[in-house]
C-alpha cells in the first residue's frame, strides 16, 4: 500500500514537472519571436531612416511638377538636373521637362524645385513639402 502511494504521488510529480518544462519552452519560444520581430522591424525602420540622395530628391520634385502642371503629357528626358543642398534638409532641383502639346508639336520647360525633407522614407512624396516650384 505504502509502495502505491508513494508511485502514484511520484507519476504526479512526473506530471507537474512536464508540464513547467512545457511552459518553459513554451516561454523561451514567445520571446524569441518577439526578439526576432523586433530585431527584423528595427531593421526596417533603419533602413527607411537614411538621408535622402539627390535621385530621391529629384524624383519627388518631380511629382511636384506634375501635380503642378495643367498637362498630363510631361517629358523629363535623360537630360539630367542639377541638385544642392541648401542646409537643414532642403534641397533645390532644377531640371527641364518637355510637354507633348498635340499635332507633333512639344515645349519645353525649365523647373526649380525647393523642397524640404521633414523625416521618413526618403522615396515616399509624404516625407517632403514643397517650398517653392518655378516654371520657366
Amino acid at each position: 500500500m505504502e509502495k502505491n502511494r508513494y508511485l502514484k504521488s511520484k507519476a504526479k510529480n512526473k506530471k507537474t514537472a512536464m508540464t513547467g518544462v512545457w511552459l518553459i519552452i513554451l516561454a523561451i519560444a514567445l520571446f524569441a519571436f518577439i526578439v526576432v520581430k523586433y530585431a527584423r522591424n528595427t531593421a526596417e525602420h533603419i533602413g527607411e531612416s537614411r538621408m535622402p540622395e539627390k535621385e530621391d530628391a529629384y524624383e519627388v520634385a518631380k511629382e511636384f511638377v506634375k501635380e503642378d502642371s495643367r498637362s498630363k503629357n510631361l517629358d523629363f528626358g535623360d537630360d539630367g538636373f542639377s541638385y544642392a543642398k541648401t542646409g537643414d534638409s532642403v534641397f533645390v532641383v532644377r531640371s527641364a521637362y518637355t510637354e507633348n502639346i498635340g499635332n507633333g508639336e512639344s515645349k519645353k520647360t525649365n523647373f526649380s524645385v525647393t523642397i524640404r525633407y521633414h523625416g521618413g522614407s526618403a522615396d515616399s512624396r509624404s516625407s517632403w513639402d514643397l517650398l517653392n516650384i518655378n516654371l520657366e
